[in-house]
């Protein structure tokens, strides 16, 4: 039995949440689905800074953005030029409707423009 309020768990012969005071059900209704279910890579990081960086600029724009293979390393190899043999490179992915505007931030972060002199 379950609160479909506070999602506590009672034993059976209870009927309603001793916090809440609702009515307990059998089974709780599923649960939502994540916000992102498709997501574009828009950098594989060469290194573990430029991630960092590239990450804490998409997120100053507004863009959510998420990194793949964050896997700790492991049996100690740890990474070699950024890249580990076990889990690959890591990635840098977002929601689609960002992907565009995402790259253009980055390329701007990858070439940044020239002093004027």
């Amino acid at each position: 039995m379950y609160c479909p309020s506070c999602k506590a768990e009672f034993r059976t012969g209870y009927t309603a949440c001793a916090q809440c005071g609702v009515a307990l059900v059998d089974e709780l209704p599923p649960g939502p689905l994540p916000e992102y279910l498709d997501l574009t890579t828009v950098l594989v990081a060469p290194d573990e800074s430029m991630l960092m960086v590239a990450k804490s600029r998409l997120e100053a724009e507004g863009i959510p953005c998420f990194t793949t293979n964050n896997m700790q390393d492991l049996f100690g190899l740890g990474r070699i030029a950024g890249y580990n043999l076990v889990t690959g490179p890591q990635e840098l992915q977002v929601p689609p409707e960002d992907a565009e505007r995402a790259i253009e931030i980055l390329e701007a972060i990858e070439a940044p423009e020239e002093d004027a002199e």
